[in-house]
Formats: C-alpha cells, structure tokens, sequence
C-alpha cells in the first residue's frame, strides 16, 4: 500500500496509532498456569480506493496537469497582448496629443494669410505690380498653408481610424479574458473536485501500475 500523494495524512496515521496502542493494553491469560501472554492487537482496516476510483484520480491529475500547462501558456500571450494594446494606446496618445497642440497655430496661419489677402486687396495705394506681387505671395502661402491642412486633416482621421482598431482589440482582449477566466475557475472547481476525492487516499499499488499501463496504451 501506498499514499496517493506524497504526504500521509496525519490524522489518519494518529488514529491509527492510537488504536493499536489502545488494543495492547488487552492480553490473553492462560488459565493453566495463568502465565500473561503476548498483548493481542487487531490491526486496523484501511479502506482503498478501488480501482474506478484510482482511475478517476489518475485521469484528473494527468489531464490537469496538462490543462494548468495551457493555462499558464494562455496567461503568457494574455499579458503580451495586454502590453501590446498599452503600447497602442500609449503611440495613439502621443499622436493625438501632437495635432492636438498642432491646431491653435494652423488657426492662427489661416487667420493671419486671410488678413493679408484682405489688408493687400484693401490698399489702394498699391499699383498693379504691387498687387501682382502681393497676389504670388498670397497664393505661395496658400500652397504651403494649404498642405499643412491637408496634413492636419489626414492625421485626425488617422488617428480616429487607430482610436476605432483599438476599441476592437481592446475589447475582443477583454471578451478572451472573461473567456479564460471562466475556463481557470473551471479549472479550480475540478482541481477541487480532485482533491475531494483523491487527496490523502491510500490505494492498491498493483492498480496503480495496472492503470498507469492502461493510460499509456491508451492516452
């Protein structure tokens, strides 16, 4: 006989103990000569699991053992796509912050070249080649102006498209969290289960090895 785990139950060996000790105190008397005999100890019975029990807890532990090694995997690419989204959202920060501060100016630019188309078209005292010169400048700031709009613009639909493909990471992240979440209490709840029924429990070592080439043969 053997222990299913390597530590014996303590209040079990205790028990036993204590009843063998108990049951030396009674000895045989022969009445021929009234000479004291050896103590007369009942040896306890140990209940075993049977062999359908030995499997059971043999199965649990092979497939849990298995299964806690994809969790732990399952954990590791959790937190990688975890810091991954932080690495996202950090990036998306950063570039919402950058045209955030980018657009006073580019409303000041746009108000100031307004005034000067407005300031040079009022001024009667320019001759024709003034204004002709005035009309190339203002459009040559325009030119310029007008790409760093176009810029602008196109930073704040990409950052809104970034801020849209994070949303659904994050909560497709979320939703495989609450997924593996739910499959480790599954996984608690069985070890448990397990534990209820195998812990401390001795057994048969010949349905050990019978069971353990069972498994092998058949995995």
């Amino acid at each position: 006989m053997k222990q299913l785990l390597i530590c014996l139950l303590a209040a079990t060996a205790f028990a036993a103990s204590s009843a063998a000790h108990a049951q030396a105190t009674t000895v045989k008397v022969d009445p021929k000569n009234n000479k004291v005999g050896k103590p007369v100890v009942d040896k306890p019975k140990v209940k075993l699991l049977s062999r359908d029990e030995l499997r059971f807890c043999l199965v649990q532990d092979r497939d849990l053992t298995a299964e806690a090694k994809d969790i732990k995997l399952a954990e590791a690419q959790i937190v990688s796509d975890r810091d991954a989204l932080k690495v996202q959202r950090a990036a998306d920060d950063a570039r919402d912050a950058e045209l955030t501060q980018a657009t006073p100016q580019l409303k000041v630019d746009i108000e100031a070249l307004g005034k000067f188309a407005t300031d040079f078209q009022a001024d009667t005292k320019l001759d024709k080649a003034a204004i002709k010169l005035k009309q190339e400048e203002y459009a040559a700031r325009s030119t310029v102006l007008q790409a760093r709009i176009d810029e602008h613009n196109k930073g704040l639909q990409s950052i809104r498209a970034a801020r849209a493909a994070y949303n659904t990471r994050a909560e497709a992240f979320t939703a495989g969290l609450d997924t593996h979440n739910a499959r480790v209490e599954k996984h608690l709840d069985k070890f448990d289960a397990k534990d209820l029924a195998c812990k401390n429990k001795t057994y048969d070592e010949a349905d050990e090895i019978a069971l353990k080439k069972e498994m092998a043969a058949k995995p």
